[in-house]
């Protein structure tokens, strides 16, 4: 009788430890990040004053997802202008008059998508300043 349950107890206990190394990994959730890169140029960073100037941003990662439709702000003396998205290769162009001269950059806030558990995160970037000088 003695023999019987321990019998029962050690199928017990394999079928416990069988079903949590099937299922114990399932329940992990799965997230990855991917680095952002940004950079701005423009066509004329010396202008006279009211003229236009095109800021040119480009936004890059190696995951598609995270540069391609992307929402790129514009930033002047770090304050918010405009915003705009990215095209499918991840650039994306602002046009402004300028009248003084001032720093811009452009910002990528970050982007998160898939669901749970798997979840990519894109991570938040900042470009190189640009000064664009009135004369």
């Amino acid at each position: 009788m003695r023999s019987r349950n321990v019998k029962r107890r050690v199928i017990q206990l394999v079928a416990v430890l069988s079903i949590l190394g099937l299922f114990g990994p399932m329940a992990e959730a799965h997230v990855a990040d991917f680095s952002t890169s940004l950079t701005l140029k423009v066509d004329d960073s010396k202008i006279r004053k009211g003229h236009y100037v095109t800021f040119i941003s480009k936004l890059s990662s190696s995951k598609t997802k995270c540069y391609a439709n992307r929402s790129v702000s514009l930033y002047k003396n770090g304050n918010f202008m405009s915003k705009k998205r990215t095209d499918p290769t991840g650039k994306v162009q602002f046009s402004r008059r300028v009248f003084t001269t001032s720093d811009w950059r452009t910002k990528f806030l970050g982007f998160t998508f898939g669901t749970h558990p798997h979840r990519h995160t894109c991570l938040k970037s900042t470009s190189n300043k640009v000064t664009v000088t009135v004369n």
